[in-house]
């Protein structure tokens, strides 16, 4: 499994029962629960950049398909700041058309 794949690579360098393990991907489900069963609760999950750009152009597409360049450009900025919470407050107006909210999208 790809999750045991991990450990074996975190464990290589050094990983122990108490160090903090620090996971870059690109935002799967499958792979943050493979990364969370690694860690052992002891990390945390970021989405790449890349991949996260692109998730926010397909959003921001469907939110403002008459400015969608500028609609994303202001999503991205704050993004790549670190500043998502900013990001989904922006966004928070346009999940009502959607069968998800944006929480379950962290």
């Amino acid at each position: 499994e790809a999750g045991d794949q991990m450990l074996i690579c975190a464990i290589r360098p050094g990983m122990g029962q108490q160090t903090g393990v620090h996971c870059i991907g690109d935002g799967a489900l499958r792979v943050r629960e493979q990364a969370d069963r690694v860690s052992g609760g002891q990390g945390s999950f970021l989405t790449d950049f890349y991949h996260l750009c692109g998730y926010l152009s397909d959003a921001s597409e469907v939110c403002s398909r008459s400015d969608f360049p500028e609609f994303f450009n202001r999503q991205k900025k704050p993004a790549k700041d670190g500043r998502m919470t900013e990001v989904l407050r922006r966004m928070k107006p346009y999940t009502e058309r959607f069968p998800y909210t944006v929480t379950t999208l962290l």
